[in-house]
């Protein structure tokens, strides 16, 4: 067919009515589903939104369409969505369907507070996710005969409302010429439940095995760890048998169970193979822009933090870091110990300095509060000379309060914070269920928003001291795996006391980047994440072409358009006959895209790829 102006609208249309985020909040519940913003924003995927009463103008406008919640949704709604479906819509819900149940195929049955979930070996995932995922919130759903399943919810002790074996907790259901898919599991709670844990408060509860005594005294971010010692942690492949009773040491004589897979990424994957899939099936093209740039599969990261603030460990930490060529993000330690020429070499050397904000009670300044985390950034501004000071970490990975921090950084200017992250044996890895920057949803009382600052996940501190060698392949494969980064701590106090810890430097990055993962500051991934989420990216037919426009504020070298195109695992094959680019087929999210190639300019770039 012709190409037509209405083609270049956003492949995707999310509808979702104003009064249900305010009708939560009066319930006294957080506004789950507003976290959408943040899953499809950090896909970078052209969305247009609409309010329940522009429904007829999104049918009119959208081959696929998203229902983050269904409240609000009145019978004329429903006759216009069932026909819209029948006439070849591809329709997503997620939650209860209400009364979209019908059209659905599948009814809500027994409220679920938390489980886990297994997906069918062959479905919109190519392959499934190779472990049951964590779920926080949702139903289990009563399909229909004609409707298929998905994904089940499997029993959990105090999951499934009580229930034994397993329960339908993802259903799909061609509807004449289109199809609904509905998530009965809450995947917006799931994903914010995962990143963000529970509100810390007190000690949290460690696992009996004895591999991670979070039970200190000390407040921090693993006390809130909403992933499960019993069910989400897994041994690395090459590393010996798990020995009873485990003996807490460093070096660890033996490893400890981790948390090996990135939950929540796998969470993501699965949510995002649906909306393709969807795409595909209803003929819809559709295009966002990759993590990272052309050729650049994932990144690798690495910190460290001044604890001590020794001139001598310092010394032993700019050595190795230059042995091994990386550059890396320095987290400065407050009361400051270093020499002023320790501050210049570490800037002259090429790393970034950061603030290692320090809630230890040191010193007069170093407390839990907004006032010390402000005085304290003023100091490292001062001793490095450095006014862009835009990442953090926390002393001890210290932690109070929910999304409380976040909102002082999001103040005081820190665009990106590292604290999320391990402090024990027995859980490092991904105890946050993500290798992938995100931005954190604030609770009811701060409107359930985004916050303007980046949360970079970590793995692990000082290879071979705190955890054993094995994981480090587990981390480097899973981030390689999920396009995410893989964060590596070291502090240069160990580096300096331990020959394997500095070659445990060494050969982390010469791993990563034998993988063809590159070396990157945290301030490098705050620039390039906060860029990419500007890029506007639609797509539409022409005959037996595809039209790419991409409009960005800003250039963007390298770029990695990602196409979802109908019957691209079948067949044809592209090339570009109108711009700058080139085209290849990749992976990503567990289905295939045609990747396109280019350097986009500030302001609008329009490509013309012809199938061949």
């Amino acid at each position: 067919m012709a190409y037509r102006d209405q083609d270049s609208i956003a492949s995707l249309g999310v509808v979702l009515d104003g009064s249900a985020a305010p009708q939560a909040w009066v319930r006294g519940e957080e506004a789950w589903f507003l976290y959408h913003r943040e899953v499809l924003g950090h896909l970078a995927l052209a969305y247009d939104t609409y309010r329940f009463a522009e429904l007829d103008r999104a049918c009119a406008r959208h081959l696929v369409l998203l229902l983050p919640t269904v409240s609000a949704l009145v019978g004329d709604h429903v006759r216009t969505l069932t026909r819209w479906v029948s006439s070849g819509g591809g329709l997503i819900i997620c939650g209860d369907p209400g009364p979209l149940a019908e059209l659905a195929g599948a009814w809500a049955d027994v409220t679920v507070e938390e489980g886990h979930v297994t997906c069918a070996p062959t479905g919109p995932w190519q392959p499934a996710p190779d472990v049951a995922l964590r779920a926080f919130g949702g139903t289990t759903l009563q399909p229909s005969g004609d409707a298929a399943t998905l994904a089940e919810w499997v029993r959990d002790p105090g999951g499934l409302g009580g229930q034994a074996g397993q329960a339908t907790a993802v259903t799909t259901r061609a509807v004449g010429a289109g199809m609904v898919t509905t998530f009965g599991v809450d995947v917006w709670q799931t994903l914010v439940r995962i990143h963000q844990g529970w509100p810390v408060t007190g000690d949290g509860v460690p696992p009996e095995d004895g591999t991670a005594p979070v039970d200190e005294g000390i407040l921090k971010c693993d006390d809130g760890i909403a992933l499960s010692y019993e069910r989400d942690r897994g041994l690395a492949p090459t590393a010996k048998a798990f020995s009873t009773p485990f003996r807490y040491e460093t070096p660890p004589s033996g490893p400890a169970p981790m948390f090996h897979r990135p939950h929540a990424d796998m969470w993501r994957d699965v949510f995002a193979a649906v909306l393709f899939w969807t795409m595909e099936k209803v003929g819809r093209p559709a295009g966002w822009l990759g993590y990272w740039p052309v050729g650049i599969p994932a990144v690798a990261h690495m910190s460290h933090d001044s604890d001590g603030n020794t001139d001598d460990s310092a010394r032993a930490a700019l050595d190795a870091f230059e042995a091994a060529d990386v550059r890396v993000t320095w987290c400065f330690l407050h009361p400051g110990g270093y020499s002023a020429e320790i501050y210049k070499d570490v800037i002259a050397a090429g790393h970034e300095p950061a603030l290692h904000y320090n809630a230890m009670a040191e010193s007069d300044l170093a407390y839990w509060g907004e006032d010390y985390l402000a005085a304290q950034l003023t100091w490292v501004r001062q001793v490095t000379g450095t006014d862009s000071i835009v990442s953090n970490k926390n002393h001890y990975t210290r932690w109070e309060g929910w999304a409380e921090f976040y909102l002082w950084c999001e103040r005081l200017g820190i665009q990106i914070d590292q604290s999320r992250g391990p402090s024990k044996q027995g859980n490092v890895g991904f105890p946050f269920g993500t290798c992938h920057v995100t931005f954190p949803m604030s609770d009811r009382a701060h409107g359930n928003r985004l916050i303007g600052v980046l949360s970079l996940p970590m793995q692990t501190q000082d290879l071979w001291l705190t955890n054993v060698i094995d994981n480090r392949a587990v981390f480097l494969d899973q981030a390689l795996e999920h396009h995410g980064v893989a964060h590596f701590l070291f502090h240069g106090r160990n580096i300096v006391a331990h020959e394997e810890v500095r070659n445990a430097v060494l050969e982390t990055v010469a791993e990563g980047r034998r993988r063809g993962m590159p070396w990157w500051t945290s301030a490098e991934i705050n620039a390039w994440e906060r860029k990419r989420r500007h890029v506007r990216i639609v797509v539409a037919r022409s005959d037996d072409s595809l039209v790419v426009t991409a409009c960005t504020p800003q250039p963007v070298d390298r770029a990695s358009i990602l196409l979802c195109v109908p019957g691209l695992n079948a067949g044809p094959t592209y090339r570009v006959v109108s711009g700058d680019g080139e085209v290849r087929a990749v992976r990503r999210h567990r289905r295939r895209f045609l990747e396109l190639a280019t350097d986009l300019a500030a302001g609008t770039s329009t490509y013309r790829l012809a199938s061949e």
